[in-house]
């Protein structure tokens, strides 16, 4: 599910029930996440004896069309996402005192 900031707007994707998603974000400017995903979990009751876990891939769901795109075919066992925010501030040493790791551990004891 996806919602606005303020928790409105509330969309369900449509992503199937026999697969277990990680690290969503956002892209294409709000027009699209992407996750990765297994496919082909067993959704009633625990998983059989001898199951081996699926590959995992990367996908884009656009919203408004609710289509799924495959952007790896690399049956990777590492392919979960992990994004970083391109919203943050940068850093610059202008203006800034600078102090030693070993100058703030002294003042410390």
């Amino acid at each position: 599910m996806i919602c606005d900031r303020n928790g409105t707007n509330i969309k369900q994707l449509k992503i199937p029930k026999d697969w277990i998603c990680y690290g969503i974000d956002w892209m294409d400017d709000g027009e699209s996440v992407v996750f990765s995903a297994r496919e082909g979990i067993p959704v009633d009751g625990p998983l059989p004896r001898g199951f081996e876990w699926p590959p995992c891939y990367i996908y884009k769901y656009h919203i408004e069309t609710e289509k799924i795109t495959q952007l790896t075919d690399d049956p990777g066992w590492d392919q979960t996402i992990d994004w970083i925010s391109d919203d943050v501030l940068p850093v610059s040493p202008q203006g800034k005192k600078k102090v030693t790791w070993g100058t703030l551990k002294q003042s410390s004891r």
